[in-house]
Parts: C-alpha cells; structure tokens; sequence
C-alpha cells in the first residue's frame, strides 16, 4: 500500500502539474488538441475543460498576472476568452491565501485538482474539502480530508479553520443539484450556509468567496445573484470586507470592472442554449470576488 501511495503521487506531481487532468481523463486531453480547437473552441466540448485548466495553471505560475490579481489591476487583453469564470476565480482567491491560513475548508470542493491542490500556495495546507456527494477522484495525501455533507449543517467544530473558500457554490444551494447528486434539492437554505460559513471560521480567520454577478436569475440548478443580493449576503456573513472586485466577460475576455457596469451581466445557460453566443461566454459574464476578515 505504501508503495502504491508513492507511486500515485508521483504520478500526480509529474504528469497531473503538466496536464491538469492528467492521464484519467487523457481522452480529453487529445481532445484539446483535436476536437476542441476544430469547433473554434466552443465551451464545454471535448477538449475545453482542459484548456480551462491549463490557462488557470499559467496563471498561477506567471509573477505579473498573480500580480494583477492580487491587486485588482487591469488584466491583459484577450484573457481568457471563450472560457468561463474559473479563470479569475482561482487566481484571485489563491493571491489571497497567506502562509498563515494553515487550516482552510474548501466549501463546495472546487480545488479539488491535482495541479492546484499541489500548488506551493496550497501544498503545505491542511485542507478539508467539503462537498454533497462523492466526486470523481480523491487524492491519496495526509494533508487532505474528503468530507460530504450539506453545506447548510457542516457538523464541524465552530472555529476550526483559519481560512474558509466557497468558490462558486453558494449559487447552487437550494437548488436543483440533480447534475451533480443526483438530488433535486429546491429547499432553500442560503441563510444558513452563510452562518455556517462564518461559524467554522476562527477569530482573525479569512473568508474567500466568488458567485456569479450581474442581472438576478433563476435558472433552476443555480442562481444569479445581483447588486441587492450580494449586498445581503455580505450584510449576514459580517465581519470586515478587506477586498473585493468585480470581473466582466466580454468578446476581449475577462476585465477588471465595477459593480454597476456589470450588473446588468446576462449568465449564458449553457445547459439551456447549447448554441455558442456571440462573444464566446461559457457561463457566467461576472462575477464577484469577496474577502472577509473576521
């Protein structure tokens, strides 16, 4: 078994850092290179999320654009285009994640890859990743605790995490999580994630969060939130807001903006519209980015 173990991470630090999906997905990654550019990168095709993966693994690993990130300023033309959100998500929260934050819950376990979970900002984290129902793959590491449950009633220890991301998840609460569970879940409940959220978080703890931002929208699996709901849901978590930006999708990619020119964004449903938009959307066309320090 040891044997085992030192031979799944070496795998994982040798080819899944250069192939963010490394080989269990390798069908997707001759896709990237094959099918997905042939259908002028259309998202969510074969091929995309590799792609995806591989532009936030640049960005980690480029001084001047975690630079950017970390201060709010002006990004590259072109950045990221026709890919979705998690290309300034990941990037933003990770230039906020300080060596002193050694326990962090990852709330929604969206760090939940290789290439980012072995991450100097990340690698030497104890770190409980948090989710309704078992995901595809679990790494074998002591640092990493796999937990399932509802994010509405975590039963962890008040207190117990220095830091706390909920990285595009708060959207689906309450929400019909049928995708993802197999459970259609419309219950409600956003109040109380927001409390366990804050809950779990220790004095002078940090909280990390992104949701999707622009014009409000129900579209059944998720919402949107807009100006009067992100207001609300800052005003429930309390705590000290350190920082906070707003990204915009256009045709030219991902750009730093502010929250009036981007709360009349439109979400482009690709589960409801499988026809690419014109300016090349893959999901959300904002999104928020928050920092709480309790």
């Amino acid at each position: 078994m040891a044997a085992l173990v030192t031979l799944l991470r070496l795998l994982r630090r040798t080819v899944a850092l250069r192939a963010p999906f490394g080989l269990f997905l390798f069908p997707q990654w001759i896709a990237r290179w094959t099918i997905y550019p042939l259908s002028g990168r259309r998202a969510w095709w074969p091929g995309y999320e590799v792609a995806r993966h591989q532009r936030v693994y640049a960005t980690l690993n480029d001084p001047d654009l975690m630079r950017r990130f970390a201060q709010n300023a002006p990004l590259p033309p072109g950045y990221g285009t026709r890919l979705d959100e998690r290309v300034v998500e990941y990037p933003w929260v990770l230039a906020r994640l300080g060596p002193d934050a050694h326990d962090l819950l990852d709330a929604g376990s969206t760090l939940n890859w290789p290439y980012l979970l072995d991450h100097p900002l990340l690698r030497e984290k104890r770190i409980a990743l948090l989710t309704l129902a078992p995901e595809l793959w679990y790494l074998p590491d002591h640092r990493l605790s796999y937990l399932f449950g509802d994010l509405r009633e975590t039963r962890l220890r008040s207190g117990a995490f220095d830091a706390v991301t909920c990285i595009s998840t708060l959207e689906h609460i309450g929400m019909d999580n049928s995708r993802y569970t197999g459970m259609a879940d419309r219950a409600g409940g956003l109040h109380a994630a927001l409390d366990e959220l804050r809950r779990v978080i220790r004095p002078g703890g940090t909280l990390l969060l992104t949701v999707p931002y622009g014009q409000p929208a129900d579209l059944g699996w998720q919402q949107v939130f807009g100006p009067s709901a992100l207001a609300d849901i800052l005003d429930r978590l309390g705590g000290m807001v350190r920082d906070q930006a707003i990204y915009c999708y256009s045709a030219d990619g991902w750009q730093i903006a502010d929250e009036d020119g981007c709360a009349g964004a439109v979400y482009h449903d690709f589960l409801a519209e499988r026809r690419p938009p014109p300016d090349g959307a893959a999901a959300a066309r904002a999104v928020a980015c928050v920092q709480i320090q309790y």
